[in-house]
């Protein structure tokens, strides 16, 4: 009895933590929806502030086999070496092993593969 008792017990604690959180798909947001702590109105991600937007001159094969051309890129990137205008718009890439990329932005090396884009391992 004991033993139902604290399954029972789980099992109304999760049924009402799930209800608390759950998101009523069948209701419309309100007009008044925002974020009010936001100095800007923008929503920023989990990684943090907006780093510079890379476009590359031209499209190139990506690892899933499309081509890409822009990578926004987080901020912390490039915290110990700030870009400038002129490295983020002469920015470049070659081709790396297995389908991947390597981005050039200034004196950064970026890898771009089938896991995301990292720095790339100095060689």
């Amino acid at each position: 009895m004991a033993h139902e008792a604290r399954v029972a017990g789980l099992h109304a604690a999760e049924a009402g933590v799930a209800k608390v959180h759950a998101l009523a798909r069948d209701e419309p947001f309100d007009q008044d929806f925002g974020f009010p702590d936001l100095d800007d109105g923008r929503v920023r991600t989990r990684i943090g502030d907006d780093g510079p937007r890379i476009v590359l001159p031209d499209p190139m094969t990506g690892p899933f086999g499309s081509g890409v051309q822009t990578f926004n890129r987080p901020a912390f990137l490039f915290a110990r070496e700030p870009l400038g205008k002129a490295e983020i718009e002469t920015a470049g890439a070659e081709s790396a092993p297995g389908g991947a990329l390597i981005l050039k932005v200034g004196s950064h090396r970026l890898l771009y593969d089938r896991m995301g884009v990292r720095p790339a391992r100095r060689s």
